[in-house]
């Protein structure tokens, strides 16, 4: 054997190294690694790699060898170590429960110092959150491998988390996994989830191909719903309506021009008691809190009053909870104040000839430098067209002056001096006419995608590719019906072709000029 001319005769002393020398270079033979490298080594690089592999070998080398470490959870193991990892906190099992025998009386009378191995597994698992310094690795499996249905993770896990949110106001960082490693977010370029298995990797690249495949035939064998244009409509435009509009283009032609709501009406529920606010419900409620805050009520005031409304939870579990939320909008106000635009002044009724266009409504949120508005909510379309319009108006009455600063929760966007303002305006209200006639080829959300890839490269395709992905992520999830609706029968392609693409560039230097921040 050449491995014994080499090394020599082994003996007692030696056969064991020798045995996990042979055992390392085996296995390492028996691995591709002309995939990952295929250039010479040096022998010091092998002579490295073989000592870092014996030194991490587990097994037999002990416990706490190595630089990873496998065990059982024990008492007393309370050592630091920079991450912790538990696996396995499922539902029922872990911690676990106390079943004696029928015949041990000790189960029916416990007494205090008694061992419990329900008690031992919560002390464990604060041992080892003591125990972590940098990261604190909770897995448990949480959904179904049979129909993918939620499934709840431990009562120690879920502790956790509520602790988290009430003492810290600290939302935890979820990781949800696919119920296959094939998913196609596992290898997506900006996905959270990754992974490193080449043939998860092919067979998730095959069914993409399958199924974009299939998402296109099935498109063009769909009938078109709609084709064909309504009749042009009067050029007095409420801008009210204009900026409901550029909010989503599509949605206004569905419901303002055909008269068709897809919604189904809101059924209703009588009368509860809210025990969380959710969707609408927290939006509005958040904007009442805000608006009172700014007229300098206190908090005990606003509580109260919502309370007897019935619109916030009841009780001292309420109180506190919108303690934490009072808070928190206070932050947002503290934002408002030191916007430095000044006082607010009273709303100013407006009447705008721009051409054959007459535009006419009101602006509400002037200041005595400019204007503010101010939605607390993620950034998106509406608030970007929104402000664009407000901004325009403003322009065209001022003759050019001023400023519109729009905050919402997670950005701040500034617009500034802008040439040609009414020009642009009209431009905008013809694209209005225009998309009260037949569907616009202006998408709101896929185009802000556009104009944010459109900052940081002027490589249309790459642009494009972005908004796509957007408008495909839409119809996936069904986020519009109206969306779904007038895409029947076009292929992502064709709603987005080279009119979008002309929109968003005639668009985009009025944004890129506007806009001071991002």
């Amino acid at each position: 054997d050449y491995s014994h001319r080499l090394l020599g005769e082994d003996n007692d002393d030696t056969s064991a190294v020798l045995a996990r020398i042979l055992l390392v270079l085996a296995e390492c033979g028996g691995k591709d690694m002309a995939e990952v490298h295929n250039a010479p080594v040096s022998l010091a690089v092998i002579r490295y790699w073989l000592e870092r592999q014996l030194e991490g070998e587990g097994g037999s080398a002990g416990f706490l060898r190595g630089r990873l470490t496998f065990c059982s959870m024990l008492p007393m193991r309370s050592i630091p170590f920079r991450a912790v990892c538990l696996l396995g906190l499922n539902d029922g099992a872990f911690p676990r429960a106390d079943q004696g025998l029928p015949f041990d009386l000790l189960t029916e009378k416990s007494r205090p110092g008694d061992r419990s191995r329900r008690s031992d597994d919560r002390y464990q698992f604060l041992e080892a959150l003591t125990s972590a310094r940098e990261f604190f690795y909770l897995s448990y499996v949480g959904r179904s491998a049979r129909n993918n249905e939620e499934i709840p993770p431990s009562l120690l896990i879920s502790e956790l988390l509520d602790l988290l949110r009430s003492q810290y106001q600290l939302e935890p960082l979820f990781r949800s996994h696919h119920l296959h490693p094939f998913a196609r977010d596992y290898f997506r370029a900006h996905s959270t989830l990754f992974s490193y298995d080449r043939e998860a990797f092919a067979v998730a690249q095959t069914l993409a191909q399958a199924q974009h495949q299939t998402d296109q035939t099935d498109m063009k064998q769909m009938d078109v719903w709609w084709q064909g244009t309504l009749p042009e409509p009067a050029r007095e435009i409420d801008f009210a309506d204009l900026c409901t509009f550029f909010a989503n283009p599509w949605k206004w032609f569905v419901r303002r021009c055909l008269g068709i709501r897809l919604d189904s009406p809101r059924a209703f529920s009588g009368v509860s008691e809210p025990f969380e606010l959710s969707g609408l419900d927290r939006y509005s409620v958040e904007g009442e809190i805000i608006q009172a805050i700014c007229a300098g009520q206190e908090s005990e005031q606003i509580v109260t009053r919502l309370m007897a409304l019935g619109r916030w939870p009841q009780g001292t579990p309420g109180r506190l909870s919108f303690a934490d939320k009072f808070e928190e909008l206070k932050v947002f106000v503290l934002r408002m104040s030191e916007a430095g635009l000044g006082v607010q002044l009273p709303s100013r009724v407006f009447a705008l000839d721009l051409g054959s266009f007459h535009l006419s409504g009101r602006l509400g949120h002037l200041h005595e430098h400019g204007q503010l508005l101010t939605r607390y909510g993620t950034w998106g379309a509406r608030d970007l067209f929104y402000s664009l319009l407000h901004h325009l108006v403003m322009l065209c009455l001022d003759e050019g002056q001023g400023q519109t600063l729009c905050l919402t929760k997670d950005r701040t966007s500034r617009f500034t001096a802008m040439d040609d303002a009414r020009g642009r305006l009209v431009r905008l209200l013809e694209m209005y006419v225009q998309g009260c006639c037949q569907p616009s080829p202006l998408l709101a959300a896929a185009a802000v995608k556009y104009f944010k890839a459109r900052l940081k490269s002027d490589e249309q395709e790459t642009c494009l590719a972005k908004a796509m992905l957007e408008l495909e992520q839409s119809l996936e999830k069904g986020r519009e019906e109206e969306l779904s609706l007038l895409c029947r029968g076009f292929t992502t392609e064709e709603i987005l072709g080279a009119d979008f693409v002309a929109c968003c560039e005639e668009l985009f230097p009025m944004i890129r000029e506007a806009m001071d921040e991002h």
